[in-house]
């Protein structure tokens, strides 16, 4: 599905070589640079707890079968370029 978006990427086109790790540690950077900072960052911490709820298993078929459930949701495929 990913792969077929706009999105479609390297790192897409390599998931199984990576851990399943950098999203979450990515959301911990930002965190803790938001603590740093004294900024208060209701979204992030919000994305923080969806990104580390994702299986790898969730990835693999977001990026590569035409439709998957996340978050109780089934999500399908669009051809890139449609709009609602």
């Amino acid at each position: 599905m990913l792969l077929k978006s706009p999105g479609d990427n390297g790192t897409l086109r390599n998931f199984d070589r990576y851990r399943f790790t950098w999203h979450e540690n990515d959301m911990d950077l930002v965190l803790d640079l938001a603590q740093d900072g004294d900024l208060i960052l209701p979204m992030a911490a919000l994305t923080d707890q969806l990104v580390k709820s994702i299986t790898q298993g969730e990835v693999v078929r977001l990026l590569g079968e035409e439709s998957c459930v996340y978050l109780g949701q089934t999500v399908a495929a669009r051809e890139a370029g449609l709009d609602d």
